[in-house]
């Protein structure tokens, strides 16, 4: 519909207040649109309204229940909300035939969950991958310097502003 694409141009154009207003006017014309409810849990999550955010990307996964991008949204707003297992459940469900679509962010991902929970054996052999595919990841070398150490590195999806612009590209692309 007209509103989600002006949802999505908003978003695009950083607008998020207005865009999650588009994307809530489609979810009550057309309920249950995928892509609708995924825009809006990205669009709280930005906005910090992380308990609104987990419930639209939990009812992707109602419908949809191996959506890749649900998923990942599901495992970012657990690792905020502090709930890491269940970060890594998300991460750990994705098919993988889907993981490359997330390149070295989701070994990278699986790597801040495996140390929250405390298996740095597992969290280093993740940073070790995402570095494997890609040798310039900063935020994996850190991540295997603070857990040969045993220091704490940061949650999922909380990377540096480049990171972060690749992130949204996956994450909007349903």
């Amino acid at each position: 519909t007209t509103r989600y694409y002006a949802g999505r141009a908003l978003t695009a154009l950083g607008r998020d207040s207005e865009a999650l207003e588009q994307f809530e006017v489609c979810d009550k014309l057309q309920p249950g649109r995928v892509d609708t409810l995924l825009g809006m849990a990205y669009l709280r999550t930005r906005l910090g309204d992380l308990q609104r955010a987990k419930a639209n990307a939990e009812q992707v996964l109602l419908l949809e229940p191996n959506n890749p991008v649900a998923l990942v949204r599901l495992a970012s707003v657990c690792s905020e909300l502090g709930l890491p297992q269940d970060a890594l459940n998300c991460l750990r469900k994705i098919a993988p035939a889907n993981v490359g679509e997330f390149g070295a962010d989701y070994p990278y991902n699986l790597g801040v969950c495996y140390e929250d929970i405390g298996d740095i054996a597992a969290a280093q052999a993740q940073y070790s991958m995402a570095l494997r595919m890609d040798p310039n990841d900063e935020d994996a070398l850190a991540g295997l310097k603070a857990t040969g150490r045993g220091g704490k590195h940061r949650k999922v999806h909380q990377r540096p502003q480049k990171r972060s612009r690749k992130r949204s590209r996956n994450l909007q692309k349903n």
